[in-house]
């Protein structure tokens, strides 16, 4: 009888600690996945700031080139001999 209730107990125990150890598992997993998608959002991030960061260069370029053609104009009419 103490045999039984020996073995009964060290399955019970062998069966706590296998389910103790899979749910380690599955919330490592999920505090991973978790990481993942903070890389993810950060790196998201940077590329939309590496876009925005491209698109004032052009932004700042066109308005170089509109402000020679603007002094381009003022010097062309302002010379009455350029018609």
């Amino acid at each position: 009888m103490l045999d039984i209730l020996k073995t009964k107990l060290a399955i019970a125990a062998a069966v706590l600690g296998l389910l103790i150890t899979v749910g380690g598992g599955f919330t490592k997993f999920g505090e991973i996945n978790a990481r993942l998608e903070a890389v993810e959002k950060f790196s998201k991030g940077i590329k939309e700031i590496s876009e925005v960061d491209t698109k004032v260069k052009i932004n700042i370029k066109e308005i170089e080139l509109l402000k020679l053609q603007i002094r381009e104009l003022k010097a062309s009419s302002g010379n009455p001999l350029s018609n």
